[in-house]
C-alpha cells in the first residue's frame, strides 16, 4: 500500500453538518431520515421532543432544546454549518388563530433566515408550499415554479406567501444561496399532528363524504419530497426553485381510491362550486353561534373546488432526479397508516418518552 494509500485511510469521510428545524413534525422527520442515511453530520433545532425526535435522535442525529425566535438559544450550532433546511412552520387550514398562524409562518422564516446570514451558513433549503404558487382553473395546465398564487383564501396561505416574498428579497439583498422547493399533498408515515392531507384521509375513513365536487390535487409520497429536499442540496443551483409534487388527480379518483382500501362507499353526489361555497357559509355562521369552527371556510371552498391543485415538477426531475411514486400505492399505504390511528395502535412498538437527555449548548 503506498503511503498516499495509508495517509487518506487515516482521513475521516467528509460529513456535512447539515440542520434541520421542523424534525418532530411530517416532512422534516423524513429530510432527516434521509440525511442520516446519507452520514451527514446531522443537528435538530426542536422545541419539543416527540416520537419522531426520540427515534432521530436514537438514530444518530444531535438534539438542541431551543426557541427558533431566539436567536442566541442556537446561533452557537449554527456555525460551520454547510446547510440548513428550514421546515418549521404550522400548516393549518384554520381561519383562526391569524396572528399566531402568521407568527409561525412568516415572521420565522425572517427570523430563522437571518440567523443564518449572520452566522455563515452556507446553504439554506427553505420549505415553502405549492399553495404560494396556486391552483389552476385548467386541468390541462399544471402550474410551473413560473406561476403566483393571486389569492390567500386563509391565515396559513398568507404566511407562506409573505414568507416567499421575503425569501426572494433576501436571495437578491444578500446574494445569499437559499433554495426553495414546494412540496404538494405529502402523503406517508410518520405524520404525528394529522397535517391537512392525513386529516381528510382519516375523517373520510371514520365518516365517509356525502357529496364530492371538480377539481383536484397532486398527491406524493412524502419519502420521495424528503429525497427531493436532499437533491435540492445536493444537485441544485443557487437560489433555485423546484416543485416537489406527485400525481395530479381528481378529487373523484381521490374518493375511489380511498374507496377502493376501505369500507367506505363512494359518495354520492356530485355538487356544484356554488352550492359547497353557500353550504359553508351557512355552517361557519351556524358553528360560529356554537363557539366552534367549521372545518371548511367559504374562502377555502371558493379556492378549492372546481380548481385543480395540479404542479409539473419536471424541473425537480430533471436538474435533480427527483421521482414520484403510483397515487394507488401512496393511498393503499396511507389508509392502512389511518387506520393505525383510528385503532390507537399507530404508536406501537415506538418510544413516547426519551432516555436521552437533549444536548446543551
Amino acid at each position: 500500500m503506498s503511503l498516499k494509500s495509508i495517509f487518506d485511510l487515516s482521513l475521516p469521510p467528509f460529513m456535512p453538518k447539515a440542520i434541520v428545524t421542523g424534525a418532530a413534525g411530517h416532512i422534516g422527520y423524513h429530510v432527516t431520515k434521509v440525511l442520516l442515511s446519507k452520514n451527514y453530520d446531522v443537528h435538530l433545532l426542536v422545541r419539543s421532543i416527540n416520537t419522531n425526535i426520540i427515534e432521530l435522535q436514537e438514530a444518530g442525529a444531535k438534539v438542541y432544546p431551543c426557541n427558533l425566535f431566539e436567536t442566541d438559544s442556537y446561533a452557537a450550532i449554527l456555525k460551520d454549518a454547510d446547510v440548513l433546511f428550514h421546515l418549521a412552520a404550522e400548516n393549518t387550514t384554520s381561519m383562526s388563530n391569524a396572528s399566531r398562524v402568521l407568527e409561525n409562518t412568516d415572521k420565522l422564516t425572517q427570523t430563522v433566515l437571518n440567523a443564518c446570514h449572520e452566522n455563515q451558513v452556507q446553504t439554506v433549503i427553505y420549505t415553502s408550499s405549492v399553495v404560494v404558487i396556486g391552483r389552476s382553473p385548467d386541468a390541462s395546465c399544471p402550474l410551473t415554479e413560473k406561476d403566483v398564487n393571486p389569492f390567500a383564501e386563509s391565515p396559513y396561505v398568507l404566511g407562506k406567501m409573505q414568507a416567499e416574498k421575503f425569501v426572494a428579497n433576501f436571495i437578491q439583498q444578500h446574494n445569499y444561496d437559499i433554495r426553495r422547493v414546494y412540496p404538494s399533498w405529502a402523503v406517508g408515515s410518520n405524520d404525528p399532528r394529522l397535517t391537512p392531507p392525513h386529516k381528510v384521509i382519516k375523517d373520510f375513513l371514520e365518516k365517509g363524504a356525502p357529496v364530492y365536487f371538480d377539481g383536484g390535487v397532486s398527491i406524493a409520497a412524502v419519502e420521495e419530497i424528503a429525497k427531493g429536499h436532499v437533491l435540492a442540496y445536493e444537485k441544485g443551483k443557487f437560489g433555485e426553485t423546484y416543485i416537489l409534487s406527485g400525481e395530479n388527480i381528481t378529487f373523484k379518483k381521490l374518493y375511489e381510491l380511498l374507496v377502493a382500501n376501505s369500507r367506505q362507499k363512494m359518495p354520492l353526489l356530485k355538487l356544484p362550486k356554488f352550492a359547497i361555497v353557500f353550504a359553508s357559509w351557512i355552517f361557519t355562521n351556524i358553528f360560529k353561534l356554537l363557539g366552534k369552527e367549521f372545518p371548511i371556510s367559504p374562502e377555502y371552498a371558493k379556492a378549492v373546488v372546481g380548481s385543480f391543485s395540479w404542479y409539473d415538477c419536471s424541473k425537480a426531475k430533471n436538474e435533480l432526479g427527483y421521482q414520484t411514486q403510483p397515487v394507488e400505492e401512496i393511498l393503499k399505504n396511507a389508509v392502512a397508516d389511518a387506520n393505525r390511528k383510528i385503532l390507537g395502535v399507530h404508536l406501537l412498538g415506538k418510544k413516547t418518552h426519551s432516555p436521552l437527555t437533549p444536548l446543551q449548548m
